[in-house]
Parts: C-alpha cells; structure tokens; sequence
C-alpha cells in the first residue's frame, strides 16, 4: 500500500510540474477567476477539471489525461461544502528556490 501511495504522489508531482511549468499557474488562476464568482476563492473540483482540460487540448507541448486530471483532483483538499480554495492550492505550488 506505502508503494501505491509513493507512486501516486509521485504522479501528482508530474502533474503539478506540467501545470506550473507547461501552462502557467497565472493563467489556470485567471480562468477560474473568470468562472467563479467575483472576490470568491473556492470551487468544485469539476471547474478545475473543466480548465485543465481546455488548457489540455490547446497547441501545448505536453498534454495531461483525463486519467491525470483525476489523479490530481483526487489529492485535493475538498471541504464539507465539496469545494476547494483554488488560490491556496495554487500558492501551494510556487517553486522555491533553495539555492544559498
């Protein structure tokens, strides 16, 4: 079971990587920004999905799956309201660099 765990969070980092660095989290955040009501930070997970696979079907290098969308709304903290905060998960992702 650990190795499955292991495998999927391996995966969920791919595909966090795909989304930084192949589509951009400003434009992921501009476009559920466009969706979800003014001044509001959550949605359901499906407005994710919807974005990721738009983006997905654009003139990008490197295309995500259904399948890996899926994957990533799986790992999502989802609240009893069944939504997510899109800019904390977002802001999650930023790149640090550790370089001294």
């Amino acid at each position: 079971r650990t190795v499955l765990w292991s495998l999927a969070d391996d995966l969920v980092d791919v595909i966090c990587h795909v989304i930084m660095f192949e589509y951009g989290l400003s434009t992921i955040l501009y476009l559920l920004q466009l969706i979800t009501p003014p001044g509001l930070t959550r949605c359901r997970p499906r407005l994710l999905k919807q974005v990721l696979v738009a983006l997905s079907a654009g003139p990008c290098e490197v295309h995500l799956t259904n399948q890996q969308v899926d994957c990533l709304i799986a790992s999502l903290g989802i609240g009893a309201d069944e939504e997510f905060d899109f800019e904390d998960f977002f802001t999650s992702l930023e790149v640090v660099d550790l370089e001294i």
